[in-house]
């Protein structure tokens, strides 16, 4: 991925992981445990109607945090950092970083590509932030942070994470071109290989996968299951099926 990507994949795993930390020290009540501004709250409520109205409800994200702006998950992280602390470390390094990728975020104040040194800091910070985020994960003792594990995929305003997440992702139709990009981590920083698994399509190296949507698609519920795994392993999270980690989006497919 770029720099573009690695930014916006980020951010949705910023999300999943304040969520995590939060709902871990509030509960499933964490929005109203937390220190978060109640306007924002209502400003988010306000984004997640709206696209309520545009969308089906059922291909609707309805987690509210996903309203979200990046500069929220800045502010959030640091008006909660007794939660962070032990996670994040260093509270002026983190937020250093995550403004200055705010920065590179915002299309307003970058209407041009990155300098290549902006690029290469972009990417070493995400990396390093990812390595935060993961290394909270082993700490709970969780045996899936010991496999590679998705963050997240996007396939245009659809995201689903891992651990067999069920997206509900709307209506698509015969000829629709369908690209996920998939963002995982694997627990010794190898390269890792990704399958769609859709007709005959075999593993490869990239982490961009892309469907074409046919007749023989059309049903009410149409599953698409993305996969990873370490092929340098011998052994899987799921060594039936022979795979990490699993991500899956729920369509309804109709006629033209």
């Amino acid at each position: 991925m770029n720099a573009a990507e690695q930014l916006a994949d980020l951010e949705i795993s910023l999300r999943i992981f304040i969520e995590d930390v939060l709902k871990r020290k509030h509960g499933h009540d964490w929005l109203k445990g937390s220190v978060i501004n109640r306007d924002r709250l209502k400003e988010w409520n306000r984004r997640l109607k709206k696209e309520q109205d545009l969308r089906s409800s059922a291909g609707t994200d309805k987690r509210l945090l996903s309203y979200s702006e990046f500069s929220d998950l800045i502010q959030i992280i640091d008006d909660n950092w007794d939660e962070f602390s032990f996670i994040l470390n260093d509270r002026r390094e983190i937020n250093v970083f995550l403004r200055r990728l705010k920065a590179y975020r915002n299309p307003d104040a970058h209407r041009r590509s990155l300098d290549p040194h902006e690029e290469a800091l972009t990417l070493g910070i995400c990396t390093y932030i990812r390595k935060l985020i993961s290394n909270h994960r082993r700490s709970f003792g969780d045996p899936k942070s010991f496999f590679p594990s998705i963050d997240s995929v996007i396939e245009g305003k659809n995201v689903s994470r891992g651990s067999g997440y069920v997206c509900q992702a709307g209506i698509v139709r015969p000829g629709d071109e369908l690209e996920y990009t998939v963002s995982a981590t694997d627990p010794k920083g190898e390269k890792l290989e990704y399958r769609l698994l859709h007709s005959t399509q075999d593993w490869q190296k990239s982490e961009k996968l892309n469907l074409t949507v046919s007749e023989a698609d059309i049903r009410t519920e149409f599953m698409v299951q993305i996969w990873i795994r370490n092929p340098r392993n011998s052994y899987h999270s799921n060594p039936d099926a022979g795979y990490d980690d699993v991500s899956c989006f729920l369509y309804s497919v109709l006629p033209i």
